[in-house]
């Protein structure tokens, strides 16, 4: 009787263990991360020099914008910082941009920045490559 008393409280002890062990928390799941290149989503760009331009937030904070649209290509370097909400991007010729990030999925980025006029808010679509 014992054995079978012994037997069967370590079985609910190894159940319970089992049980706790496999639980997520929803708090486990992490943000989405803005790494990555980004396409400009306005329903009037719909022609081919819009889908191939891109801004792109490289790892190693490197950040690169695209603009296919400019005859030549513009292409604009520089590098990138996020903290919370806030993004820094400095420009390689010395500018800096600080928007905030509005939006932040995996399919989808709103950013937005004040200027003395008004807030301008640019959304963008995750390339798939």
């Amino acid at each position: 009787m014992k054995n079978v008393i012994k037997f069967w409280s370590l079985a609910v002890v190894v159940a319970l263990i089992a049980g706790f062990a496999s639980c997520k928390k929803d708090d486990d799941k992490k943000d989405p991360s803005i790494e990555g290149k980004w396409q400009l989503v306005d329903a009037a760009l719909t022609d081919e020099c819009n889908s191939k331009s891109y801004t792109e937030f490289a790892s190693g904070g490197k950040y690169r914008k695209v603009n296919a649209c400019q005859d030549p290509i513009v292409i604009t370097d520089g590098t990138w910082k996020k903290n919370g909400s806030k993004l820094t991007i400095k420009l390689d010729n010395g500018n800096t941009q600080t928007p905030t990030i509005d939006i932040l999925t995996e399919e989808k980025l709103v950013l937005s920045e004040a200027t003395l006029e008004s807030t301008i808010t640019t959304t963008y679509k995750r390339v798939v490559e």
